[in-house]
């Protein structure tokens, strides 16, 4: 159900042994799925509140004011939040929360670097990583290629967990530096 949130233990090679957390902010509309920013807002609290100290956010939208004043509370309280810089080509708006200055917005590129065509473009953009024909497990139960910035984004945030993990990187400012 939306807002549930749950935790398993992970072993591979980016973050063995890892804890990961995972919240359902998606509701149904009549389009399909969408992210519900009332639902982001309270999984970000209950993140904080339970000291998870990196988010990724593989999703995207509009700017919302209540989302702004929840991703500035986060990261106040010291949550590093990476988010997919969004998928609707160079002339697509900024795609939210990635453009929000306290997040670390990730664009996608292939096994060669070569960015991924639809990547939005803009300053907001901090990082490039994998997201493209990425193999991973589809809602089936099977494994499919995927590609865009939802599936860059994890790459970054498993780089900058696995370094908080070993004591090099303390906060989003050491995060950034460590990925430049």
């Amino acid at each position: 159900p939306r807002g549930e949130v749950g935790e398993i233990c992970v072993s591979g090679p980016l973050l063995s042994g890892a804890q990961l957390y995972s919240a359902n902010v998606f509701a149904q509309d009549g389009a399909g799925l969408r992210a519900d920013p009332t639902a982001i807002i309270e999984a970000l609290d209950w993140m904080a509140q339970n000291r998870v100290p990196v988010v990724n956010l593989s999703l995207m939208g509009p700017e919302n004011a209540l989302l702004t004043q929840a991703v500035q509370a986060a990261t106040r309280r010291g949550l590093v939040l990476v988010a997919a810089a969004g998928n609707d080509g160079p002339s697509g708006a900024p795609a939210y929360p990635a453009a929000y200055a306290e997040v670390i917005a990730v664009s996608a590129v292939d096994s060669r670097g070569r960015p991924y065509a639809r990547n939005n473009r803009g300053n907001y953009i901090y990082v490039a990583a994998p997201g493209v024909d990425v193999w991973g497990a589809d809602a089936r139960g099977g494994l499919a290629f995927w590609t865009g910035t939802s599936f860059a984004a994890p790459f970054v945030t498993a780089s900058i967990a696995r370094d908080m993990a070993q004591g090099r990187v303390a906060n989003i400012n050491v995060g950034r530096k460590r990925l430049a």
